[in-house]
């Protein structure tokens, strides 16, 4: 046998190997745990006042002319009541036009204000429901302040509805709106 015949065999018993390893080993060869699967942790935006965390849920998958529910979730992290006076702002910016060289400006759909109490460790739900109606397009942005400081709560894009075409000029004449 010469060198070239060693050499050959050798690339073909170490390739069987690791075809063999690949297919009889039980478990993977991953460094991680198969059991502690890292799940994606996205954090919730939070406004911090004098000890205590502001944030807000709900309102995702919402379709166009729909009014959203928020639930308004306040904690007192702090030794001390607090008295909190806060600012919920809903705000709708349109898609922008490709001809625009600038970005359509946002405009307020709905503004609330309240003014929160909280006792040492005490965590209150408040729910709040808007009084405008989601426009069809674009992209809603909720803001919580309160003073100075300020936070985007929530972005989404409301869902759009379905035109009901049936063949007819009108229509089509809605969907061109």
């Amino acid at each position: 046998m010469t060198r070239r015949d060693l050499l050959s065999i050798g690339a073909a018993a170490l390739a069987a190997f690791g075809l063999s390893m690949a297919v009889l080993l039980p478990r993977t060869l991953n460094a991680g745990d198969d059991q502690q699967k890292l799940a994606a942790k996205v954090a919730v935006p939070k406004l911090t006042v004098n000890g205590c965390e502001f944030s807000i849920a709900g309102g995702e998958h919402l379709g166009a002319g729909q009014t959203p529910t928020f639930t308004l979730v306040a904690e007192n992290k702090g030794e001390e009541s607090q008295q909190v006076q806060l600012t919920v702002n809903m705000t709708h910016m349109q898609p922008s036009s490709p001809m625009s060289r600038s970005a359509p400006r946002p405009r307020s759909l709905w503004q609330t204000q309240r003014t929160i109490t909280l006792g040492p460790g005490q965590r209150s739900e408040v729910s709040l429901e808007s009084a405008a109606a989601l426009p069809p397009a674009g992209n809603v942005m909720v803001t919580l302040s309160s003073g100075a400081q300020a936070t985007t709560a929530m972005r989404f894009s409301p869902v759009p509805s379905k035109p009901n075409i049936n063949g007819n000029v009108a229509g089509l004449q809605e969907l061109l709106d």
